[in-house]
């Protein structure tokens, strides 16, 4: 059996890649999106334009419908950066915060107090709880206390000390 730290340092890149995939599922959804309503507009423009040379429809009406489209075009393209963006910066994130796993020793006594709980938090979610009266992160603490458990069963089955 794995101490905790090893087996959260291992699980770390699984965890990492879930939340990664669940948000590139919808980064995707939202791209298609965008692209769909890109070439909705470009096809509106096209027909906008059509429609003004064979004399259908007004300069009047053709300007407000190009000022239309080109207002709905660069709120597309601006959605689309802000896409790109985003999973530039989740990908810098994800190397961040392997990086930090990797070296967590190092990253934990070099960081502050915010950085602390930040990491502190998305390794144990529920929080991490102390009680005075043991001085030991008691039960409630149930992903942690779930690897100590398996870890004194392991040292227990390979000759260790009995917790009783």
């Amino acid at each position: 059996m794995m101490e905790p730290k090893e087996e959260l340092l291992r699980r770390a890149p699984e965890i990492a890649a879930a939340g990664w995939e669940h948000r590139r599922e919808r980064h995707e959804d939202e791209r298609r999106q965008l692209s769909t309503r890109l070439a909705a507009q470009k096809a509106m423009n096209k027909k906008a334009i059509e429609s003004r040379v064979q004399g259908h429809i007004s300069d009047e009406d053709f300007a407000i419908m190009k000022a239309s489209i080109q207002d709905d075009l660069e709120q597309i393209e601006q959605g689309m950066r802000a896409l790109d963006q985003e999973q530039a910066t989740i990908k810098e994130l994800i190397d961040s915060t392997n990086f930090r796993l990797q070296n967590l020793a190092h990253y934990w006594k070099a960081t502050g107090v915010q950085d602390r709980m930040e990491l502190q938090f998305s390794l144990w979610p529920e929080g991490l709880r102390w009680t005075a009266d043991s001085h030991f992160l008691n039960t409630s603490n149930h992903s942690l206390y779930q690897q100590v458990d398996d870890m004194m069963r392991d040292l227990v089955g390979h000759g260790g000390r009995s917790r009783t």
